[in-house]
């Protein structure tokens, strides 16, 4: 009984060692285990983990000033647009108060010829008539028995034909000008004043002149034309305006001495005119703007 169990412990004592042995075989075979992440101090985040989140902060600011940035802009294009159609709009105002006034100008003159010629030919109809009465009369005396003065042309005749030439010349220049073609209206014009420059409407074509080269903006030479109607007709009832527009070109080509003089001058010669109160009104502008 007892021999049986010493066998027993002594077989048992034999696995035990042998697994031992087999347990320090297998520690000294397997490789070490090597952890993944770095080891840290225990609280403080590592170097790698740092320098990700910053830049990961960065690109949400980049990503954020980006976004800010287009925003801007699409809100200083939506203003230039705004501006840009402002700026249209004003400018199609300007041209239709331009045109009105062009109109009104081209009306009033039309007006006034028409005036002048009704009253011209009551006072031609009435010279004739005169001039008729007297002609038979002299006849009369004159006149041989049984005989009869030969009829000659007279020079009221003359000067009718001249006057309906003129008359013809200025209308064709005058509608050219309301048509819109100053082009063609300058050297209508400029022919109209060199074939008839003693002729009554030559004031008239003179003004206009300088009226279409202002429009087309030639300025230098519009000033040239306006200041004609003052050298050339004194009293002309073109004046007033033609010193208005003096000093609108001067305006224009940015010469302040030369406007303020012919608007001065406006507003002392013709002050109860309406082309003084305009005067008035650019000599404000003037000086509002220091000039």
């Amino acid at each position: 009984m007892s021999y049986h169990r010493h066998l027993i412990l002594a077989l048992c004592g034999v696995l035990v060692c042998c697994g031992v042995v087999a347990t320090n075989a297998s520690a000294r075979e397997l490789p070490p285990v090597v952890e993944a992440t770095p080891q840290v101090k225990s609280g403080q985040p590592s170097r790698l983990s740092l320098d990700a989140r910053v830049r990961k902060i960065e690109r949400l600011l980049e990503s954020q000033a980006l976004v800010e940035m287009l925003m801007r802009i699409d809100e200083q294009q939506t203003e230039i647009q705004r501006l840009v159609g402002l700026a249209e709009e004003q400018a199609h105002q300007l041209e239709g108060l331009r045109k009105r006034q062009r109109d009104l100008y081209l009306d009033g003159d039309r007006r006034l010829r028409e005036l002048e010629k009704s009253v011209a030919g009551m006072s031609a109809s009435t010279v004739s008539v005169v001039q008729s009465g007297a002609a038979a009369g002299a006849a009369q005396q004159l006149a041989p028995p049984g005989g009869a003065l030969s009829a000659t042309p007279s020079a009221s005749m003359a000067n009718a034909n001249d006057s309906e030439q003129e008359t013809r010349d200025y209308e064709q220049a005058f509608a050219l000008l309301k048509d819109g073609r100053y082009e063609q209206a300058i050297p209508a014009f400029r022919q109209f004043l060199t074939k008839h420059a003693d002729g009554k409407l030559a004031n008239n074509a003179q003004y206009w002149l300088g009226e279409a080269n202002y429009v087309t903006r030639q300025f230098a030479v519009a000033a040239e034309e306006f200041k004609k109607v003052g050298t050339l007709y004194p009293h002309s009832a073109k004046l007033p305006g033609a010193l208005l527009k003096l000093g609108y070109t001067y305006y224009e080509l940015q010469d302040w001495v030369q406007t303020r003089q012919a608007l001065e001058e406006l507003v002392q010669r013709f002050p109860q005119s309406s082309a003084a109160r305009l005067a008035k009104n650019r000599l404000q502008r003037l000086k509002s703007e220091g000039h």
